[in-house]
């Protein structure tokens, strides 16, 4: 019995844990999504005329250095790319290590047994334990009726019911069995 009970409180963990995950990722994603739009606004923001960029052109075309202007510019934009890379994989570090801890508490609290919490954590604790689930009168006889041999239609004629509901009950009975 306690084996079960273990076993069916490790599953909703595990679903924690990987529904935090996938929250995490997507935290990543819109924020990632987020800052793209905010760089494209800025970018289309700051474009310039057709007349304003026919005239850089022209401006560029009349230095001498052409070459080591553009080089410097290329140089300048890739150090800004891999600058704003390294600190989204920073980031992207810090919100997986956080995520790591927080699965480890929730693992470490989920192992713990209940006599091992405080008092005052057992206070708002409430366990209904029962040995034999509650079972209603008309379910009850029908199982008696049962265990006595009596086929499905001949419980339905003696308790008055329909064939149906006896036989949901008894599947319901054999399932509850079996799990």
């Amino acid at each position: 019995m306690f084996a079960l009970a273990t076993t069916t409180q490790a599953n909703p963990i595990d679903g924690i844990a990987a529904m935090l995950i996938v929250l995490g990722v997507l935290v990543i994603g819109v924020l990632m999504m987020i800052s793209v739009r905010s760089k494209i606004a800025a970018r289309n923001a700051n474009k310039s005329t057709a007349r304003q960029t026919l005239d850089q052109l022209r401006r560029y075309a009349g230095r001498t250095d052409d070459q080591d202007a553009a080089s410097s510019h290329f140089l300048e934009t890739t150090q800004q790319l891999m600058a704003q890379l390294d600190n989204k994989a920073e980031r992207l570090e810090q919100l997986l290590a956080q995520a790591d801890q927080r699965i480890a508490d929730l693992q470490a609290t989920s192992v713990r047994a209940p006599q091992q919490r405080t008092p005052a954590a057992q206070s708002h604790l409430i366990v209904e334990v029962s040995p034999q689930p509650v079972v209603d009168p008309l379910t009850q006889s029908v199982y008696e009726l049962a265990d006595a041999g009596a086929d499905p239609v001949e419980i339905a004629q003696q308790i008055d019911e329909q064939i149906g509901k006896i036989e949901l009950i008894l599947a319901l009975r054999r399932t509850a069995a079996h799990t």
